[in-house]
């Protein structure tokens, strides 16, 4: 995952989402833009949402944008395959692959109470209106958050990928140096 030096927690955190509505669209893509600024990060967001990609543009910030990540992800999940910025969420399977990895990040073991309890990532999660909507997800109604978790899942995972195939590499190239350096002895 990425090194996160804001905050004190390791490992993979979704620091920061948003989840609301301005009075303008264009509003909302300032909130994000100051947000991006202040944080000096990058934003991946929920494609088809606005006109965040035209209003970035203009601003002179398109940098600040992440393209879609679901490229890098497993090849056999259908869907549109849109290599510009954001993702696409819809309602098809890339939704359905987002709630799964939504649901095994929830799920996943973080360490152990001192009776050797499990604790469980959601036990770590104290933003009260995400865990609410999960608990009153109805499949097919709007849940913001629960999107924005999904649109985080898929950056999370693109992340994980790319850290494998570099390590995946670096052992590649470590055995070919071994082999030729054996045979200059």
């Amino acid at each position: 995952m990425r090194i996160n030096d804001k905050t004190p927690y390791m490992g993979k955190r979704l620091v920061a989402s948003y989840c609301g509505r301005l009075d303008t669209m264009e509003a909302v893509d300032k909130l994000v833009l100051y947000a991006c600024l202040r944080w000096n990060c990058k934003v991946l967001y929920e494609a088809g949402t606005g006109e965040l990609v035209t209003n970035f543009k203009k601003w002179g910030y398109r940098d600040k944008l992440l393209k879609d990540p679901s490229s890098y992800i497993n090849r056999s999940v259908d869907g549109p395959r849109i290599t510009g910025y954001g993702i696409v969420i819809g309602d098809g399977d890339i939704k359905l692959e987002g709630m799964r990895m939504v649901r095994d990040f929830l799920y996943e073991i973080v360490g152990k109470t001192s009776d050797g309890t499990p604790i469980y990532r959601f036990n770590q999660i104290y933003d009260i209106s995400f865990l609410l909507e999960l608990d009153r997800f109805i499949f097919g109604r709007n849940a913001d958050r629960l999107s924005s978790a999904i649109v985080a899942m898929f950056e999370f995972r693109k992340d994980s990928l790319l850290l494998e195939r570099e390590a995946n590499s670096k052992s590649k190239t470590n055995n070919t140096d071994r082999k030729v350096n054996r045979f200059l002895k």
